[in-house]
């Protein structure tokens, strides 16, 4: 999970740079026949190119890119911090509880020598 702008795993999936290339018609010949065979072989990628289609007509997509990494960053980034805020949280009382172990077992050695 290092890097959160390549979301697609497989090789034969296109990735970002090749759809944008493909739907500005900036694609070469070459690129284009491998693009869409891809578009032909796998689900994810035609009902990606659809979707990305249906954005780009009168809006920008760049922009929509931008903000939706954007938007998963700051939510990831969020979820990490709860997560460490949770982990602090719980070290806290695991320091208290020992050390009031340790203070009962001080004060029950010292009644023990009093007697």
């Amino acid at each position: 999970m290092g890097d959160l702008t390549n979301i697609l795993n497989s090789n034969e999936e296109l990735n970002e740079e090749q759809l944008m290339q493909y739907l500005k018609g900036k694609a070469t010949a070459s690129e284009l026949h491998a693009i869409e065979s891809s578009i032909n072989n796998s689900e994810f990628n035609s009902d990606a190119v659809e979707g990305l289609q249906e954005l780009t007509t009168g809006a920008k997509l760049e922009d929509y890119v931008l903000q939706l990494n954007k938007s998963l960053n700051e939510q990831l980034g969020l979820r990490k911090r709860q997560k460490n805020k949770k982990k602090i949280k719980y070290l806290l009382w695991g320091v208290v509880a020992v050390l009031i172990i340790v203070l009962l077992c001080l004060a029950g050695f010292w009644v023990i020598k009093m007697f």
